[in-house]
């Protein structure tokens, strides 16, 4: 299934800066002369609350009016939501009340120390006209100001955020220690919708500024290898936010017209089974997101995003408990897929694991100017990755790449990372000239068989 974002979830993010430093006594230390440290800007995010209403209802720092509660009848993740008629006596997919008015609010809490603060939540609304559902900020707990929503059909999941920075009718709350922030349902006197609202994953977020600097070493650590294939990979480190970047350029300006498809492709290593981080794979902002949701209680969530306009997208998400080791995975695009449709599919480690055909971009997909990036936020190692303008993958099954990939009349990117150890500028064997480099630590590294 194919899910509908309709606002932005890009959240701008404070910078703390690290003065890389050396550790010679490192063990398994790469030397690098004092000389050469360097600064660099590192993304601080700080989560204030994150909420999915598995627990207690309401959670602790909430409160309730209306008959918002618990509800198992829909849930975005996990098991329940919460329902603005969860406390109103009534069965799943029963019409909700007349003339009702519903406040869940959180708070308070401090943004007084950050740059940048951005609420964000999944929502499915069933509402007939005359009856709002709005999303709201405030700065006394008393006058709340936000977005709304009024007569909404079909009830689907949908993203949603607001920016704490820019609240229509209020303004910018950063710098303020006492916020809050609500969800209010209102009806008027005829009942004639399905279900009403249900939130799910509320999530705020804040970014801060850095008091003061830090010194951190570089070490460089060997790295397990299956075979040959994985010799020299590159290294990512989310404690550093790590990644490699390509400046935009045609070749990376992917299916932005009718029938031009793509594949995008890697290898990437699991360390452990305690990672909870969001970790980038593919990035081009605003055109195309391809990550993995890490969790060590759950499964993890592989989401790949397609931009529609600079603020709305689609995505398609599988979850798969990922285990220690290589995995490859690719993210096809086929534009024209019939005459109406478009496909998405995600393919891991031999199977074709998710598609949806729900959509249509015509004439292609969204372009903007913004660089290709790999990894962000990720932990662990990159292979043999491919930017491809053809549908490399499309039945159900297909076999692992075993060598490394091959250029071709449809490669547009190819990065061995077969480059020295430690080198931060890799090399584009496609010929198209997108060398990556390495950012904020990322490198490559030499393996060797654990």
């Amino acid at each position: 299934m194919l899910r509908v974002r309709t606002a932005s979830l890009w959240t701008m993010v404070g910078r703390l800066w690290l003065v890389v430093a050396v550790a010679l006594s490192a063990a398994g230390a790469i030397p690098v002369p004092r000389a050469d440290a360097a600064t660099a800007q590192v993304d601080l995010g700080v989560t204030v609350v994150s909420e999915s209403f598995e627990g207690a209802f309401p959670p602790a720092g909430w409160t309730a009016t209306g008959h918002w509660g618990q509800s198992s009848c829909a849930h975005s993740a996990g098991s329940f939501s919460a329902w603005a008629e969860g406390a109103g006596g009534l069965a799943c997919s029963s019409v909700y009340h007349g003339s009702e008015s519903g406040l869940l609010k959180y708070g308070p809490f401090d943004l007084g120390d950050a740059t940048a603060a951005t609420l964000s939540f999944d929502l499915q609304l069933w509402s007939a006209q005359g009856d709002t559902f709005e999303w709201l900020a405030s700065a006394d707990g008393v006058n709340f100001f936000g977005q709304t929503l009024g007569e909404t059909f079909p009830p689907v999941w949908g993203a949603h955020t607001l920016d704490l920075a820019a609240v229509p009718g209020l303004g910018d709350l950063r710098g303020d220690a006492s916020v809050w922030i609500a969800f209010r349902w209102q009806t008027d006197g005829f009942a004639e919708a399905f279900d009403g609202a249900y939130v799910d994953n509320v999530v705020v977020t804040k970014t801060i500024a850095p008091a003061a600097q830090l010194f951190l070493p570089v070490v460089r650590k060997p790295c397990p290898a299956p075979g040959g294939l994985f010799h020299s990979t590159l290294a990512l480190d989310a404690a550093s936010s790590g990644y490699a970047t390509a400046p935009d350029s045609e070749t990376l300006d992917l299916a932005d017209a009718d029938g031009e498809d793509f594949t995008l492709e890697t290898f990437f290593y699991v360390a452990d089974l305690s990672n909870t981080t969001t970790d980038t794979l593919f990035q081009k902002s605003g055109t195309y997101w391809m990550y993995v949701l890490f969790s060590a209680s759950a499964a993890d969530r592989f989401i790949y995003r397609l931009w529609i306009t600079a603020v709305d997208y689609v995505y398609l998400d599988y979850d798969v408990s990922l285990t220690v080791g290589w995995h490859h995975v690719a993210f096809v695009f086929d534009n024209e897929y019939t005459d109406s449709q478009d496909r998405m599919a995600i393919y891991l480690d031999g199977s074709l694991v998710k598609s949806a055909t729900n959509v249509e971009w015509t004439p292609g997909l969204r372009n903007t100017a913004a660089a290709a990036t790999l990894g962000g936020s990720f932990t662990g190692r990159l292979e043999e990755t491919r930017v491809s303008d053809s549908v490399r993958y499309g039945s159900g099954t297909y076999p692992v790449p075993a060598a490394p990939f091959a250029v071709d009349a449809n490669t547009r990117a190819l990065w061995h990372f077969d480059e020295a150890a430690g080198a931060v500028s890799l090399a584009d064997a496609s010929g198209n000239g997108n060398s990556l480099t390495g950012v904020n630590g990322a490198h490559t590294e030499t393996c060797s068989s654990p």
